[in-house]
């Protein structure tokens, strides 16, 4: 007759067969989404490089200087163009001297919003 830790130990070995293929089969499943990831990670960074050098590109100050000047008629101010707050409000009230509260710049400013520590 076969003994009970004849039985047991059969039965132990069995589990512990079944259980390593689980366990491989686990391991496998894992190491195929790692690979996966770091395949996805890579791509990712050579995209972000391939980004840098294209934002690099596009933001070189001579690159953007041609633009501004060509496409938007931009040029570098001029010594006469600085002013101070004091210097702006009378522009502006001089250009504007028609006293109606409703009209305002075309560009938007408020005349009494130029110079508030100057009053």
């Amino acid at each position: 007759m076969i003994r009970g830790t004849t039985v047991f130990w059969a039965l132990l070995a069995i589990f512990a067969g079944v259980s390593m293929f689980v366990v491989k089969h686990q391991v496998r499943s894992l190491e195929s989404d790692l690979q996966r990831l770091e395949r996805a990670i890579v791509a990712e960074q050579e995209e972000i490089h391939v980004l840098a050098a294209d934002w690099s590109n596009l933001n070189q100050p001579a690159r953007l200087d041609g633009l501004g000047q060509r496409l938007l008629g931009l040029a570098p101010a001029t010594a006469a163009q600085h002013t101070d707050f004091a210097g702006l409000r009378h522009t502006l009230e001089s250009s504007y001297s028609d006293n109606t509260p409703d009209r305002k710049p075309p560009n938007g400013l408020r005349v009494d919003a130029a110079v508030q520590s100057g009053d």
